[in-house]
């Protein structure tokens, strides 16, 4: 037998073995993926990926969680950016004052909202805090 078959037939061999490892704990699997993201700790956690984490939460309307997120990612970084480095050549845009404040809107917490979103534009303007400060303008108090 040549090498590359002998290879082949313990890669298939071991595929296998696999599958029918998978297959028996299939069962089990939805309940484990269906399961809410919870605002702990990150393992590791650096301020992007709290701040990612909280983009997330507030896209899925969990606006308590994504405050907490954020303001974790404010202590670790305060100084929002249109490219923060997150690891070697990534950047993001990193607004988490901005965000916050969006948070803290829909809420219902308009003094905080304002003061976030009022400090995001002091420290980089951006159309989508101005637009949140706009509506804030015109809530009933």
């Amino acid at each position: 037998m040549t090498r590359p078959v002998a290879l082949l037939l313990i890669a298939s061999a071991l595929a296998a073995s696999c599958a029918t490892t998978k297959d028996a704990a299939t069962p089990t699997a939805p309940a484990a993926t269906a399961a809410k993201p919870e605002g702990g700790p990150i393992l590791g956690g650096r301020w992007y990926h709290y701040y990612e984490r909280g983009l997330q939460f507030l896209e899925d309307m969990q606006y308590a969680l994504a405050v907490a997120d954020f303001q974790r990612a404010l202590e670790a970084r305060p100084v929002e950016s249109q490219r923060a480095r997150t690891y070697g050549m990534h950047f993001i845009p990193y607004f988490p004052s901005r965000e916050l404040g969006i948070a803290y809107f829909h809420l219902g917490e308009n003094d905080e909202a304002k003061s976030a979103l009022q400090h995001s534009m002091d420290q980089l303007p951006s159309d989508r805090a101005q637009e949140y400060l706009n509506q804030l303008a015109t809530a009933p108090e």
